[in-house]
């Protein structure tokens, strides 16, 4: 069996502890990461400790397992170097676990320098993204113009680096240069790739490893950081990230076949949150929003910033559901929202929009272009009820049993966990 692992909206659904949960049933050869960059902050708590991973696979806390980093995935090789340090100062080993493929993408000094430049330049705009200024735009967009920096580069002909170097000075300087930044020499850029080439060199393999191991019989959990909301394609748009989210991203960062994938789940947390700008439908505002961000501890894991709050949005859930072939659902952070009807009373629910008038239970698009025209129709829901901790479905409150049945009801996708607190364990299993 191979499972992929997806957010339903913008990210921060609990992904990771959902993954964790996932390969605690024992059942996996090896996690993979097939997109992303240190963008994503993917937070577990094991034995009492707090982890914030970002490019490193969730189950590098079980020992068995390998990890790996796909051809989808794009860092910085510093970033990633000390990422792997630092969890190995905490007791994490990676001897003969890490591998990473050899045609994933490198950030370079010139995309993280683009990123944080045209970021600046679109803040006094409505064009403004929102980036984590990481360089990761940047570093798909280079990957599409065919001028990237690969991980194999690194362990090649150091000329031959510095010459690929140079062909993106071309085209990255003026544009730094127009945005009021010096331009970066590739002398520089080749020093900086270069600082940690050996330590990582041991972990490169060829895109043809997850067939192999697939060809093999193993198990693999494929796991995606944000969430489908911020699909390039068929996400938010221009609000997004910059590569697909889909399980199709599977198999092109993978290099298999779809076959091989056989189970998808969705991860939903009880309410949405969302990082940085664009559309929102059920975006909540005002006290009510501050005081859920601070029942929810809503701030980024990897930035820090505020996550935007908002109401129960099951519209924009069932036409990721549909879209994403989602098979089965978890539910995350129920224990949150049910604290904070306990302070506020009722919540609201979004089970439609409504466009010119007419109601619809499912969006024909979730573009900004197509968002602008829609507004949520809610109605009240009293969810007022203790969840913290709770793993057996019989002890769940009736309220919140309620909700998860109409939730179910709703977006017509078995429900299969739902996570009641941080910590492992702290989830109903069904």
């Amino acid at each position: 069996m191979n499972t992929g692992v997806f957010g339903c909206l913008w990210g921060d659904e609990a992904k990771a502890k959902i993954v964790d949960e996932e390969l605690a049933r024992g059942c996996y050869h090896a996690n993979v990461r097939f997109q992303g960059g240190p963008n994503a902050g993917h937070t577990i708590y094991s034995k009492g400790k707090k982890y914030v991973l970002h490019s490193v696979p969730t189950g590098i806390f079980y020992e068995h397992l390998d990890l790996i980093i796909a051809g989808g995935c794009v860092f910085h090789p510093t970033v990633l170097m000390n990422e792997i340090r630092d969890l190995e100062s905490k007791g994490i080993s990676f001897d003969g676990r890490l591998h990473i493929f050899s045609n994933v993408t490198i950030i370079t000094k010139y995309e993280l320098a683009s990123d944080g430049a045209m970021e600046d330049f679109l803040s006094s705009s409505s064009f403004k993204i929102g980036t984590t200024r990481r360089g990761i735009g940047p570093a798909y967009a280079h990957r599409a113009a065919r001028i990237a920096i690969l991980f194999e580069d690194l362990f090649g002909d150091d000329a031959a680096l510095l010459e690929k170097l140079k062909r993106l000075s071309v085209d990255v300087n003026p544009r730094l240069v127009a945005y009021g930044v010096d331009p970066i020499d590739p002398l520089d850029a080749l020093s900086d790739l270069k600082e940690h080439s050996d330590f990582l060199r041991q972990y490169m393999v060829y895109n043809t490893y997850i067939g192999e191991l697939l060809e093999s019989g193993k198990s693999i959990l494929f796991e995606g950081a944000q969430g489908a909301g911020l699909d390039i394609i068929n996400g938010t748009y221009s609000f997004a990230t910059s590569f697909p989210l889909s399980p199709g991203a599977i198999q092109i960062s993978c290099n298999i076949p779809m076959k091989y994938i056989h189970k998808i789940i969705g991860v939903a947390k009880a309410y949405p949150t969302r990082v940085g700008e664009g559309p929102f439908p059920t975006q909540i505002f005002g006290e009510s929003e501050d005081s859920l961000r601070r029942t929810g501890n809503e701030y980024g894991a990897t930035t820090g910033r505020n996550r935007r709050c908002g109401w129960p949005d099951r519209v924009m859930l069932s036409y990721v559901i549909r879209s994403f072939g989602i098979t089965e659902l978890a539910v995350s952070c129920l224990d949150t929202i049910s604290k904070f009807s306990q302070e506020v009373g009722s919540i609201k629910i979004c089970d439609a929009y409504s466009i010119n008038g007419v109601n619809i239970d499912y969006p024909k698009s979730i573009t900004d272009s197509y968002l602008k025209n829609i507004q949520p129709v809610y109605r009240e829901f009293d969810l007022s009820c203790d969840c913290f901790r709770i793993n057996n479905i019989n002890d769940l409150p009736f309220k919140a049993q309620n909700f998860i049945s109409q939730t179910q009801d709703r977006l017509r996708v078995p429900i299969t966990m739902i996570s009641t607190g941080p910590n492992r364990g702290d989830i109903i299993m069904l």
